[in-house]
């Protein structure tokens, strides 16, 4: 398989061109349809910008000093539909690495996701439906509805594992309505629990997560 090597960032612009009459976007002017498989961006902040519809980055190497990937700015209209599978996504910390931001639809599966200081992996916004499953995080967690005015309807984190070092998880319950929080390892020296509060909220489901001394994670794939 070809990797093809990208040195600046790869922006996809909000809909500017059809704008309504206060200010905000049209659906009718997002991008649709891409695929991205094999691609190596290593400068830009974000190294990827997605405001989209149907979406795939697959096998592919994304690094910045702040996001790597990140997909928003068109409130009220949602990007739909993102997959993110099977990629090394790296930050140097001073952004999340991987943001959903006003997201309907979206998998994260088998990724390698580096940040030394803050989350790895964010859900925020007026989202719906995002799914990661067997990640391996490195550095910071994941931060779900914890951004000033989310509403995250429906979010599930599944089996990942967490080399955790920085931040680990941000949860606001007034701002998700259903989280699946379930079967997830965590390294750590510094937590005894995944979700320490007392109480669950009636909606979440918070099982089977495991907190284990901290360990040396394995190598990052390298970069193509």
């Amino acid at each position: 398989m070809t990797h093809e090597w990208v040195r600046r960032a790869i922006i996809f612009e909000p809909p500017h061109i059809l704008v309504t009459d206060d200010g905000g976007f049209m659906a009718d002017g997002m991008i649709e349809d891409v695929l991205f498989d094999s691609v190596t961006v290593d400068d830009g902040s974000p190294a990827m910008a997605v405001r989209a519809r149907r979406v795939a980055v697959l096998h592919s190497y994304l690094a910045s000093n702040s996001m790597a990937f990140f997909v928003g700015d068109t409130t009220p209209i949602p990007s739909t539909d993102i997959i993110v599978a099977d990629c090394v996504l790296e930050s140097a910390g001073s952004g999340s690495t991987l943001v959903l931001n006003q997201v309907d639809r979206a998998v994260v599966v088998d990724n390698w996701i580096t940040n030394p200081v803050s989350f790895g992996y964010v859900v925020s916004g007026e989202s719906d439906l995002t799914f990661a499953r067997e990640n391996v995080l490195l550095g910071g967690g994941a931060s779900i509805g914890d951004w000033p005015g989310s509403d995250v309807a429906r979010a599930w984190f599944l089996a990942n594992r967490i080399y955790h070092t920085a931040q680990l998880f941000g949860f606001d319950p007034d701002q998700i309505e259903e989280l699946h929080l379930a079967a997830n390892v965590i390294y750590s020296d510094r937590v005894t629990c995944a979700w320490c509060s007392p109480a669950t909220p009636e909606r979440w489901n918070v099982a089977s997560n495991t907190v284990r001394p901290y360990e040396m994670p394995p190598t990052v794939p390298e970069r193509p």
